[in-house]
């Protein structure tokens, strides 16, 4: 089971996408300075991976086809949020779709613990404290 390192939150199909540690030396520390600044006693082992939630949207490349890709260079630096957040998605969402939730996301969870749940209908969103 993939689970994001800094907040817990668990990977589920068509959901938040999940990093690995960068291999280059230089990204990887400025990954762990960001996160120990934030973050004591973090321990990095060879199984853990970031979630999106933690990158600036501006971290990702978007293609043509709604692939979203960390670019190389990105350091997480979004952490005021609750832990162990739950997203529950019953379909697959688009990646404009998937931008706003993650837009409201970041917005909402400055404020209260949030849980979105989307339903068959991409309208019929429901968020929940």
């Amino acid at each position: 089971m993939v689970v994001c390192c800094i907040c817990g939150i668990e990977w589920m199909p068509d959901s938040v996408s999940f990093h690995k540690f960068p291999k280059s030396d230089n990204i990887r520390n400025r990954w762990l300075a960001a996160i120990n600044k934030r973050i004591t006693n973090f321990t990095l082992n060879k199984h853990a991976k970031i979630c999106g939630q933690h990158f600036a949207l501006e971290c990702f490349i978007v293609t043509e086809t709604g692939k979203r890709y960390l670019k190389s260079y990105a350091v997480p630096s979004i952490f005021d949020m609750p832990l162990k957040k739950k997203y529950i998605l019953t379909q697959s969402v688009s990646t404009q779709y998937f931008l706003v939730l993650f837009y409201i996301h970041i917005v909402y969870s400055f404020y209260e613990n949030i849980e979105v749940t989307i339903f068959p209908s991409p309208y019929a969103c429901i968020y929940t404290c």
